[in-house]
């Protein structure tokens, strides 16, 4: 069974990032995780678990085919719900 907190630190700020994004893209996706963790990260890395978090049924992926392919990435309402009590938890250790 796929819950939240089998994914590792990088997949979860991944579906964060995913969330938070108007436009969802691998490339807005990377340079938002690139702000965050202040370093070149590699668009297969992304890719990759993203791959896992799509596999939990957290977000959908679709493929549009324009001038190249985009890959672009809606958050289901399981990983908003997952996020939610993610954050409850964390909310819940922190005032603790």
């Amino acid at each position: 069974m796929y819950n939240m907190h089998n994914l590792i630190g990088f997949q979860r700020d991944l579906l964060r990032v995913i969330n938070g994004l108007n436009e969802p893209t691998d490339t807005n996706i990377k340079n938002s995780m690139e702000d965050y963790y202040r370093k070149d990260i590699d668009l297969g890395r992304i890719r990759i678990n993203i791959d896992v978090i799509v596999k939990y049924d957290y977000i959908e992926k679709e493929i549009q085919r324009d001038k190249r392919y985009t890959h672009r990435y809606l958050i289901t309402n399981k990983g908003k719900n997952a996020l939610k009590k993610r954050d409850e938890w964390v909310n819940e250790q922190t005032n603790n």
